[in-house]
């Protein structure tokens, strides 16, 4: 048996130039090697297991209850053995500006004003929830950028590594990054879990994040299935993926629900 991490160093790939040269933008974000994360809450566990293994450099959070000021303190600190060097809070018209891609006239409110699920915007706030627009100026867009501290070397990780946090319902915000502004980058790897750090308040869209029907999977099947998914023992795995039985389950999240690492077939 081996562990996730020794698995995926089989596709260590160097720092990207970009982050090494500090051209930090989501388009040079985007144009290579990312981790998703819908519902990722508090919970930093692919940064253990993708930047120790050096398979990706990029993670996109994606949390319905992160809010403007507050997704460093839901993450928590810099990492251990990081140091916070870059952090940019993008506006709508600056989102629209990084697109790729030439922006649909019916996608161009869903950054502004067309509600996509009900919901607290602040992490434990249960009292009148209100409609949140997909992004806006109130909810989390932000882009950090982390190195590592000298004292340390290769085997605790990238050297430098970026992370995206998203105020949006998570089927939206993939729909939005990956479906539209930047549709030819399917992400590299996802981690599926359902009721995970908070609630998902969008499962009148499909049964959860895991749903091999669901919303997330449909767009994920047009547009680019990733190469791997890490699925919570307590959710369902998307059709076209089989576990790697050769590799030991990892435990992440608050919950502390074993995760298994599954690869896409063929």
């Amino acid at each position: 048996m081996t562990t996730m991490v020794e698995y995926l160093s089989n596709w260590k790939q160097p720092l990207p130039d970009w982050l090494g040269l500090g051209d930090f933008s989501l388009r040079n974000f985007y144009g290579g090697r990312t981790v998703f994360y819908p519902g990722s809450g508090a919970d930093s566990h692919p940064l253990a297991i993708f930047n120790k293994s050096h398979s990706a450099h990029c993670f996109f959070f994606v949390d319905q209850e992160y809010t403007a000021p507050n997704p460093v303190e839901r993450l928590g600190r810099s990492p251990l053995g990081y140091e916070t060097i870059f952090e940019k809070h993008y506006s709508v018209a600056e989102l629209k500006r990084e697109s790729v891609n030439q922006l649909p006239k019916n996608k161009l409110n869903l950054l502004e004003t067309e509600p996509t699920c009900i919901g607290p915007r602040a992490y434990g706030h249960t009292s009148n929830p209100e409609m949140q627009a997909a992004a806006d100026s109130k909810s989390a867009v932000r882009l950090l950028v982390y190195e590592r501290n000298l004292t340390l070397g290769e085997d605790h990780g990238a050297e430098r590594f970026a992370v995206f946090c998203l105020g949006m319902e998570a089927r939206t915000a993939y729909e939005w990054f990956y479906g539209t502004m930047f549709r030819d980058s399917p992400p590299f790897a996802i981690l599926l879990q359902d009721h995970g750090f908070g609630d998902d308040f969008a499962t009148n869209r499909d049964n959860g994040f895991g749903d091999p029907d669901g919303v997330l999977y449909r767009t994920a099947e047009e547009t680019g299935l990733p190469e791997f998914l890490i699925v919570a023992e307590n959710t369902r795995s998307w059709r076209d993926y089989v576990r790697l039985k050769g590799v030991d389950p990892d435990i992440g999240g608050m919950a502390g629900h074993k995760r298994r690492l599954f690869e896409r077939k063929g």
